[in-house]
């Protein structure tokens, strides 16, 4: 998913509420989540795990890969819902992102070994 797709998707479920650069904003906290508490604690050579920075590229491809790339949007919709003090809303969205980020968690730690060493000794 892209930023522009994402940030499409979550406008089609909340209007036009809360302008582009706010919504990049966001995206930004989320990817940046996404790439320092899951993926740069496993090994997985085939990602980059910095901290984004720029995020003004539309076309930029989001690091959690379909179907978990959900989670952004859900994000999206979550953090829109807040800044409109839309309370029931916002609770049903924080349910809804809770569960797409655990899923995308859960598929990343069964898919790559974690960094670290086994604290068994044999």
């Amino acid at each position: 998913m892209t930023i522009n797709e994402a940030i499409a998707l979550a406008a089609e479920h909340t209007g036009e509420n809360v302008g582009r650069e706010e919504m990049i904003a966001w995206l930004s906290q989320i990817e940046n989540t996404v790439v320092t508490e899951i993926a740069a604690t496993h090994e997985n050579d085939t990602s980059d795990k910095t901290v984004i920075t720029d995020m003004t590229d539309g076309d930029r491809v989001l690091f959690a890969p379909d179907p978990y790339s959900i989670l952004y949007v859900n994000y999206l919709i979550m953090k829109t819902d807040l800044a409109l003090r839309d309370t029931t809303q916002y609770l049903n969205s924080s349910h809804a992102f809770s569960l797409s980020y655990a899923d995308f968690a859960d598929w990343y730690n069964r898919t790559y070994m974690p960094w670290g060493e086994s604290r068994i000794k044999i």
